[in-house]
């Protein structure tokens, strides 16, 4: 009898390091996930930041290409 019952505590024991080993590895890979998911971000952000200065750039030639029409055609060569 206490044979049995030293053989289901060893069981039990198993088990409940399996599923403290599987609970681990869940919040690992979340964790990963996570870091993974941020960093995406952060790459999108940045793209989005270029793409705002180029924008940014070409509206400012856009005024300035304007201005110079605005006056006149050019005589000089430059």
């Amino acid at each position: 009898m206490s044979e049995l019952i030293g053989g289901l505590a060893v069981l039990g024991f198993i088990v409940m390091l399996s599923a403290s080993n599987a609970i681990f590895e869940i919040r690992k890979l979340e964790r990963e996930r996570k870091e993974r998911d941020l960093k995406a971000l952060k790459e999108q952000e940045d793209w989005l930041l270029v793409q705002k200065g180029i924008a940014m750039e070409r509206a400012t030639f856009t005024k300035m290409a304007k201005a110079t029409l605005a006056k006149g055609p050019c005589k000089e060569i430059v």
